[in-house]
């Protein structure tokens, strides 16, 4: 990518019209009367070169050269687009006003940012890709693109697409993140399990059509591969049958951890990584601690815990491990809630034996988990999937977890009219959505209040519409619903309105 950094403005140098300039016209552009700048905007700069338009230091605009150089008479002349020489361009983002750092290089008109190393190539570039979709990527690393599944238990024909929609520069970067939802009996966990088998599943099915699209970077040339029956295999100089290195690779990058996996326990995890910092990496023992402590402290500050590692006590039998909560109480490892426990344990098994690169399938992360946890968790496997280069897939069924996925990273497995399974992938909402309303919306409840008393609030609201608020059989179903749900419960502030606008109407 070529990147330039540029002023636009003519002799008066307090014009400070770049704004409605980009906005009206689309164009930058340049006078005739430098040369050396004229040649550096006519000949040098290039399609699809990216601009970094500034006034001085201050930052307007990032914009991408869509058209070709234009040289237009004097007589065409206006006092907005005031310049003899110009480029169609288009607005890839504005400036944020104050909270937008100053650009690092002020002076000049045109300038190109050959220098990889110097702050003003590092601003463009740091401004550019922060507009790429989130966690795009050029390290090597196994990222799922695309499954298909012809003929495999429950789906028929089931396609699944794993990236983005198309970014800035055209291209459909893997989604880090995707969680899997939908109702009892659509297949997430069965997804997952034949995904981590999948290299053997489709060495051993002659007929199968089902692939996989994955994309992986080898000497820094980004690879689409495809993974289907033909490309499996490959034989041997003895004509027997082995697995291909691009399947052989998929095999080795795939992570599966389900609902019963034995995990290592935290105990163990921890004493393990602090016995390879202190004796392999010759770390002085306060010094790993204190690491310890700043690196859990770091994974799950989206979290707000409020318990943190201490320290580790060795005695004849064992080591044992000591946390601290924050009024600076100490207790032992065993002391630890269950929630925290697998909590720790699945999150910094990850962490820990420093998974990277990875695809990584994790069945119902949710479970022990307080829901002020669920609704946090998937923002700490976010920053794992950013920090180590990894894709994960999710299965769940807590509308806490789907509630704080933002909407592409959202895949939910349904029934279409044929009783085949589908996978609805559009959201316009979702990502923030209540609770109730992702019950609902997203994962096809058709009640979220429990049988019993949804079946009376219906009953209430066939009254209110027949206009039978007055009757007996309507107050004795009211009061009993106030007692139970409160005054406050949204259906009964409805019907209380309901009936305030009836008895308007009736007057």
């Amino acid at each position: 990518m070529t990147y330039w950094h540029m002023q636009l403005h003519p002799d008066d140098k307090e014009w400070e019209r770049e704004n409605e300039l980009l906005e009206k016209t689309g164009l930058i552009g340049c006078a005739s009367s430098n040369e050396a700048q004229a040649n550096l905007f006519n000949f040098e700069l290039k399609v699809d070169d990216i601009v970094l338009i500034k006034r001085g230091s201050i930052p307007i605009a990032l914009v991408k050269v869509i058209g070709d150089l234009e040289d237009v008479d004097e007589d065409n002349f206006h006092n907005l687009d005031w310049f003899r020489y110009r480029r169609k361009v288009k607005v890839l983002d504005w400036a944020k006003g104050s909270n937008q750092p100053k650009f690092p290089a002020p002076r000049g008109t045109i300038t190109k940012a050959i220098d990889k190393k110097s702050k003003s190539y590092k601003y463009i570039d740091s401004w550019y890709r922060s507009l790429l979709n989130e966690f795009y990527t050029e390290k090597d690393g196994l990222k799922l693109r695309q499954l298909f599944v012809e003929n495999f238990r429950m789906f028929k024909n089931l396609t699944i697409n794993l990236t983005y929609p198309k970014n800035i520069e055209g291209e459909t970067p893997p989604i880090p993140v995707i969680v899997l939802a939908g109702i009892n009996g659509t297949g997430k966990t069965t997804l997952l399990r034949y995904l981590s088998e999948f290299a053997e599943y489709i060495y051993n099915n002659d007929d199968d059509k089902s692939f996989v699209d994955y994309e992986r970077y080898d000497n820094k040339q980004k690879l689409i591969i495809n993974i289907n029956h033909d490309t499996s295999y490959k034989l041997t100089d003895k004509n027997v049958k082995s697995l291909s290195p691009s399947v052989r690779y998929f095999k080795e990058n795939i992570l599966y951890i389900p609902i019963d996996q034995s995990i290592e326990d935290l105990k163990t995890i921890i004493v393990e990584y602090l016995e390879k910092e202190i004796w392999v990496n010759e770390k002085l023992a306060s010094k790993a601690y204190s690491q310890l402590r700043e690196y859990i402290n770091n994974i799950f500050q989206e979290l707000d815990l409020f318990i943190e590692f201490d320290s580790i006590i060795a005695n004849s039998k064992n080591k044992e491990i000591f946390f601290r909560n924050k009024n600076g109480d100490k207790f032992s490892i065993d002391e630890v809630s269950t929630g925290e426990n697998t909590l720790f344990a699945k999150v910094l098994y990850l962490y820990l034996n420093e998974i990277k690169n990875k695809v990584i399938l994790i069945d119902e992360p949710e479970l022990s988990l307080h829901p002020s946890w669920q609704n946090k968790i998937l923002k700490v496997y976010e920053n794992f999937a950013k920090t180590n280069n990894c894709q994960i897939i999710i299965a769940t069924h807590s509308p806490h977890i789907i509630g704080s996925a933002k909407n592409e990273y959202l895949r939910v497995l349904t029934f279409n009219d044929e009783n085949n399974i589908e996978v609805i992938s559009e959201f316009s909402e979702g990502y923030g959505l209540e609770f109730s309303k992702v019950l609902t919306n997203i994962m096809g409840m058709k009640e979220t209040r429990t049988p019993d008393v949804a079946k009376k609030i219906g009953k209430m609201w066939g009254l209110l519409e027949n206009e039978d608020y007055k009757t007996e059989e309507y107050k004795k179903l009211y009061n009993y619903l106030k007692k139970t749900l409160g005054s406050l419960d949204q259906d009964l502030v409805l019907a209380r309105l309901e009936i305030a606008k009836l008895e308007a109407s009736n007057a």
